[in-house]
């Protein structure tokens, strides 16, 4: 099933690649392929999508539980809040809506406009861009952040849906992917959130203010 096989998948990237890494990334690709047979973890659209179900849970379910002013707070050693990591999740989820709206309609990606000197599918500006994602959104109250995550979220799944499994799978389907199946980019934003809900719960490497 989907979850174990995700957790492969995280394993793979502890070794080949810098945690901070955000999953969304094309640039993240080349370096999972090496390791992970495609085939075999990524053959199923349905599980894929109760995956991507089963973490928007998980996270409704975390975020109603705490307040507010926890939620808004300043977490350890980041210094991020959980508001901050929704709005990171949503800032970068959103390109992988604008790669599910192209296949869907059969056109090139319509990216968000981000800063026009960094490159979103490079390694090289993560941090950058993990800056200015944090800087652009760090003055928005909690309710429009979530609501713009949620709203996001929920696209996105119902994207997943309406295309085809066929499609999903096949490597060669859409140019712009360089030759990747378009279900890495479900995968990997639900690994994108599975690996900062982890950070978040009792045990994980984010302490968050009482």
């Amino acid at each position: 099933m989907l979850p174990g096989q995700l957790h492969k998948i995280r394993s793979a990237i502890a070794s080949t690649c810098n945690a901070a890494l955000c999953l969304d990334g094309l640039e993240l690709v080349c370096h999972i392929q090496e390791l992970i047979n495609w085939g075999t973890l990524m053959n199923d659209k349905q599980q894929i999508l109760t995956a991507l179900r089963e973490e928007f849970n998980r996270w409704e379910a975390l975020l109603a539980s705490m307040s507010e002013t926890q939620i808004a707070g300043p977490s350890s050693p980041t210094n991020w809040s959980i508001k901050d990591v929704v709005a990171h999740l949503r800032a970068w989820q959103q390109r992988s809506i604008a790669r599910m709206e192209a296949a869907l309609h059969n056109r090139e990606p319509e990216f968000p406009r981000w800063p026009e000197t960094l490159n979103p599918d490079s390694e090289d500006d993560t941090d950058q861009i993990n800056a200015w994602i944090y800087e652009t959104n760090r003055e928005k109250p909690w309710p429009s952040v979530y609501r713009d995550w949620r709203e996001g979220f929920q696209r996105f799944l119902e994207l997943g849906e309406a295309i085809p499994e066929k499609d999903l799978l096949d490597v060669g389907r859409y140019p712009w992917l360089a030759g990747r199946p378009l279900s890495f980019i479900l995968v990997a934003s639900c690994e994108h959130h599975q690996e900062h809900l982890e950070w978040l719960l009792p045990g994980g490497s984010m302490k968050i203010a009482e």
